[in-house]
């Protein structure tokens, strides 16, 4: 069963990838993932996997395209550090739903903000989804941090916010 339901939420995040709506013309958030994990240099397979395995909710909130969302999304080298520091295999982090709720939560900001406003943010913690959690912003020598994460590729735009890709989880 979680096999078929898995199936029906990758096929309907395939189907958001290849029909965007109309009225948009930047893709959403969702397919922004979605079209980078299927790239002949894909950065966001673990990504899209933890959204397909967590909670619905983020498959849904990402592809809607009245949100107005900034998401710091960390690379696929960035979640095999993470593995490796938690020593779990991928399969056992994508079985552990509230694990990744609580991850994909955390780097998820309720608004959108560009690189400019994250630069101006410096020393300032901004509210996640993850009830009663911030982030940390910091600049250093030009570089910008969202706690100990690098911003490594800045305002990648979605029609639904604003994606930040980040060198850790």
């Amino acid at each position: 069963m979680r096999k078929l339901y898995t199936l029906l939420l990758v096929l309907g995040l395939l189907a958001l990838a290849v029909v965007p709506a109309a009225a948009q013309d930047d893709p959403t958030i969702a397919e922004l993932v979605v079209a980078s994990s299927e790239a002949e240099d894909a950065e966001f397979t673990v990504l899209l996997a933890a959204v397909l395995a967590a909670d619905p909710f983020f498959l849904e909130v990402l592809s809607d395209p009245n949100e107005m969302l900034t998401v710091f999304a960390p690379t696929d080298a960035a979640f095999l550090e993470l593995l490796d520091a938690l020593g779990m295999s991928a399969d056992e982090l994508l079985a552990e739903t509230e694990l990744l709720n609580e991850v994909l939560a955390y780097h998820v900001v309720p608004s959108i903000l560009y690189a400019e406003d994250v630069v101006a943010l410096d020393g300032v913690y901004v509210g996640t989804f993850l009830e009663g959690t911030a982030v940390s912003v910091s600049v250093v020598d030009g570089s910008v941090f969202i706690d100990d994460s690098e911003v490594v590729v800045a305002d990648v735009e979605a029609s639904n916010g604003v994606v930040h890709v980040i060198d850790s989880v």
